[in-house]
């Protein structure tokens, strides 16, 4: 075969190989290591892609194989008539499923993921067992990835549910697909409401944590499964000495942009329809103090000033 190169090339002593012991030996100790070290938010994103760890290492130790026939073949006394006689098909055979192997390990982990329509399942039990192991710096990442790029999109997903109280059991068959997304994306948004996501939101992220309510204010977007999530960022605002609401209650120059300030509390459509205070009187147990009495006086004139304009909240 020329694509071989079976005038010049010795099946028995090639003149180079792709891979030799060696270097199988070393890809796959690395592609067992590097699972221990990955991100939760890596794991999630695997997770909710499917792929697991078991595949990434069958992939490994295949190649590996592989790697090892071809290392071999040229020391067997066998006929070279055949195609699987030849090393480096075997090479090429280890090397395509190493790549495969690391393919899924990267972009399966580095690439952001999308809630689409019927994968809303996945993708919400995911992000649910990622919030139980994750910490602020993996929070930070979520929420400059997944839930800034997903965020209106869950809240259509759960509206869905929503918008139809009373349903025959043919409309339930017909949409099932959409009842599930909704379902799932309704708890989500639920589960996202974690008051350690949203101190990390309003304290290391806040501007993205003001675009997503602002996305609220100017789409008008109602969404019931969303109201515990804008109370608790603005409870964890209020209540938070680091928060970004700390630095515009006049402290750090930010008193003339009060960016996250304004999209909680200065919206009469967020006011009306999420009711940012309401959790307040009922989630806050820490002791008052005169930065928290600021930033409640603050949220409280912007809300009464809002009323005053002819905006009842």
């Amino acid at each position: 075969m020329a694509a071989l190169g079976l005038c010049t090339y010795d099946p028995a002593s090639p003149s180079f190989s792709y891979f030799g012991i060696g270097e199988a030996v070393a890809a796959l100790a690395f592609t067992l290591a590097v699972p221990q070290f990955i991100k939760p938010i890596y794991r999630m994103r695997l997770s909710a892609r499917r792929i697991r760890t078991l595949y990434i290492f069958t992939l490994a130790f295949a190649g590996a194989g592989f790697a090892l026939i071809g290392a071999l073949l040229p020391h067997l006394p066998i006929s070279r008539d055949v195609l699987i006689a030849y090393p480096v098909v075997w090479e090429l055979l280890g090397g395509t499923l190493f790549a495969i192997a690391y393919g899924l390990l990267a972009f399966g982990s580095v690439l952001p993921l999308t809630a689409r329509a019927g994968r809303v399942r996945g993708f919400a039990q995911a992000v649910a067992y990622f919030l139980t192991i994750a910490q602020p710096p993996d929070h930070v990442e979520f929420v400059e990835n997944e839930l800034a790029d997903n965020f209106e999109r869950l809240m259509k997903f759960a509206n869905f549910v929503d918008r139809f109280r009373e349903t025959s059991a043919f409309f339930d068959f017909t949409h099932r697909r959409e009842i599930q997304d909704g379902a799932y994306a309704g708890s989500l948004l639920r589960i996202a409401s974690d008051h350690r996501l949203c101190r990390t939101m309003v304290e290391r992220t806040p501007w993205l944590a003001a675009d997503l309510i602002r996305t609220i204010d100017e789409k008008k977007i109602r969404c019931r499964a969303a109201e515990r999530l804008v109370q608790e960022i603005a409870l964890q605002a209020i209540s938070s000495n680091d928060s970004m609401l700390e630095r515009e209650s006049g402290f750090g120059g930010f008193s003339t942009a009060p960016v996250l300030a304004e999209s909680l509390f200065g919206s009469a459509f967020v006011a009306n329809n999420y009711r940012p205070l309401q959790w307040l009187s009922i989630g806050f147990k820490e002791p008052i103090s005169r930065s928290f009495a600021r930033r409640f006086n603050m949220a409280a004139e912007l809300i009464l000033t809002t009323r005053s304009c002819g905006q009842s909240v």
